[in-house]
């Protein structure tokens, strides 16, 4: 929780936020997260984010989180090959 704190584009105020599962290894250990609106018991208002987490001197520090399908809550990122529907924002790219 103390890494999420220090996300000034992270409002916990109006999330839930869950361990759903944490595997160990030697020295390092990977956990799900789980963000929900705060008070839904609707499924689609939660995503799940999986971080890497290392020990440093008798507490766990992120490390990263994975990429991809299996850590992105959003999955893979691609836009369809025929593009974006007329009017929408550019995506990934500065306004002009």
């Amino acid at each position: 929780m103390a890494h999420l704190k220090t996300r000034s584009d992270i409002d916990l105020t109006h999330m839930d936020v869950e361990v759903g599962n944490v595997s160990f290894r030697k020295g390092e250990a990977d956990a799900t997260v789980i963000f929900k609106v705060k008070g839904s018991t609707d499924a689609t208002s939660s995503m799940a984010i999986v971080y890497t987490l290392e020990e440093k001197g008798g507490s766990w520090a992120v490390k990263g989180r994975r990429s991809g399908a299996e850590g992105d809550p959003h999955g893979p990122s691609k836009a369809p090959a025929q593009g974006m529907p007329p009017g929408h924002p550019p995506t990934g790219r500065a306004k002009p």
